[in-house]
């Protein structure tokens, strides 16, 4: 019989990261596992979901790739991409899912989590990590989310104040898998924005922008 689960392989630097994954996921079937980029593409395995860190630390030194030139090539060559990182830093986040990859989740989060994004991406879907929710939530106050719907904007606007899913099904006087499904179109939503929006216009969102607030 077919192993039901999602199919992954995992780049991290870290050995101790590679060799735990499997043993901390087991809803997810880990084929193989590497080091960095460049060793994966020269002989990629089946898997349904590449799961790569962002800051691979030999890349300064060695001229590994990391980031989003990592995520550009997995992307070329028809992988699907789900980041797998400690970074918090929302413009990074943004710029990398920008690049390529469908999906965010944190090393930090719990493993049923990591699962159930890793699956939601293998589906076909875009999860987002829950500071860009925030994010999402402003460009939807600005304008560039205009064919949110009232429905989804609800939802949006609760998950952005870290409301529960079983407090906001209450709220709205849903079920929490509806909830799910609209939140699951915003994030389709974003991601069409991120794919579209130059560097510069996901800067100026975060007030990085030339003569911007945060400019040096």
């Amino acid at each position: 019989m077919a192993d039901p689960r999602t199919r992954v392989a995992l780049i991290d630097d870290l050995a101790v990261v590679r060799s735990g994954f499997a043993i901390t996921h087991p809803g997810l079937d880990v084929i193989d596992t590497f080091a960095d980029t460049e060793t994966f593409l020269r002989n990629p395995p089946d898997v349904d979901v590449v799961l790569v860190d962002l800051k691979l630390a030999t890349g300064a030194a060695a001229g590994v790739q990391q980031a989003r030139p990592a995520i550009r090539s997995l992307a070329a060559a028809g992988h699907v991409v789900c980041i797998y990182t400690e970074e918090t830093r929302d413009p990074v986040l943004a710029l990398c899912l920008r690049a390529g990859a469908q999906g965010i989740t944190h090393k930090y989060d719990p493993p049923t989590l990591t699962t159930q994004n890793v699956d939601r991406v293998a589906a076909g879907g875009f999860v987002i990590s829950s500071s860009l929710v925030g994010v999402a939530e402003l460009l939807q106050r600005h304008g560039k989310l205009p064919d949110i719907t009232d429905k989804q904007r609800q939802v949006l606007r609760l998950r952005a104040r870290g409301i529960g899913w079983s407090d906001i099904a209450d709220q709205l006087y849903i079920g929490v898998a509806a909830a799910h499904d609209r939140m699951n179109a915003v994030n389709e939503k974003f991601a069409r924005y991120l794919q579209s929006a130059t560097p510069a216009d996901i800067e100026r969102e975060f007030g990085l922008g030339t003569g911007d607030l945060l400019d040096d």
